[in-house]
């Protein structure tokens, strides 16, 4: 399986996922490999500059976007043309949860200006 790397292109600022032969291609044509770098210092060197991240989305698949590094949450809102906080699904599963246990109706409108949404 090949190792992904969240990737900020120096042209553009944006974030892109390489798999490292990508990652391997640019740093062969970079200006650390003629200065005598190796791969995994240029890596390393990288990662401590905030340019690269490494990427294995099967390591966070049960992690919440607050619990990730800032490069992964750079990445998912810059990918994402809206994204939401889950505030709206949980008032509605809240809903129906009340209808099932009590029988009762909750107002719509009440319930989202408790929750604030």
């Amino acid at each position: 399986m090949d190792k992904y790397y969240l990737y900020r292109n120096q042209e553009t600022s944006l974030l892109e996922v390489l798999a490292a032969n990508k990652l391997l291609a640019l740093f062969n044509i970079s200006d650390d490999r003629e200065n005598g770098s190796s791969f995994s210092d240029y890596i390393q060197d990288n990662i401590k500059a905030g340019l690269i991240q490494s990427f294995n989305v099967s390591d966070k698949m049960d992690s919440y976007v607050y619990e990730l590094p800032a490069l992964y949450q750079e990445y998912i809102l810059q990918e994402c043309e809206k994204v939401f906080n889950g505030m709206g699904m949980m008032l509605f599963q809240a809903l129906i949860a009340i209808k099932l246990y009590t029988g009762k109706d909750t107002p719509v409108d009440y319930m989202k200006e408790k929750l604030g949404i």
